[in-house]
């Protein structure tokens, strides 16, 4: 069986990256992941357990190098809600300052959102291409990465969800296109794009 899951998670894991890569992230809402439909039951057993090589680890550092800093610029947010048969998809485009840094070997980005010239919500930090929850890992060149995340977290109340993320970044001289596109249990359910310059 663990056998079958490492075969599976192998022809997934290139399978996810395929439709990374071509920049498949216009989503209808409670749309199905492509794991999800590729993995049946398996989706919510496997464990990802991708290990970032040497050689991809030289040129993530530099990355790191490279982007390190204060920048700003806006996030495009989309989110659905409601129920399973009706769900609406909200629009929302807010301004951000955002730090990067490194630390302990993850990528940690700070985000702080504005609308009006006014703080809104909390500081958002995410922490990143840690040692656990990796599917998969890609550079498509010095300055494009994609990688997808599948952890488990706690609910609020009680019991826990399955988060599959799914994360391309692009440097392109002073400018990062950043997006983020979110699964929970399996299907969609939020994406942002962050086009940000250095502050």
């Amino acid at each position: 069986m663990w056998k079958l899951l490492t075969i599976k998670g192998f022809l997934i894991s290139a399978f996810s990256l395929f439709i990374i890569m071509n920049n498949v992230f216009a989503k209808e809402c409670y749309e199905k992941s492509p794991n999800l439909v590729q993995l049946k039951d398996d989706y919510f057993k496997f464990t990802p357990n991708i290990k970032i090589s040497d050689k991809d680890r030289v040129l993530l550092n530099e990355l790191y190098k490279n982007i390190k800093g204060q920048w700003k610029g806006s996030i495009l947010h989309t989110a659905c809600k409601g129920p399973d048969k009706a769900p609406t998809k909200t629009l929302k485009e807010v301004d951000a300052t955002v730090e990067f840094y490194t630390t302990n070997n993850y990528l940690v980005i700070n985000s702080k959102r504005f609308k009006d010239d006014r703080s809104i919500g909390k500081q958002r930090k995410l922490r990143l291409l840690g040692d656990e929850g990796l599917f998969n890992f890609k550079f498509i060149n010095n300055n494009s990465l994609v990688f997808t995340e599948i952890l488990f977290k706690k609910n609020a109340t009680s019991g826990t969800r399955l988060l599959e993320s799914l994360y391309e970044l692009e440097l392109n001289g002073d400018k990062i296109t950043f997006t983020i596109v979110d699964y929970v249990n399996g299907v969609f359910v939020f994406d942002e794009k962050w086009s940000l310059t250095r502050d």
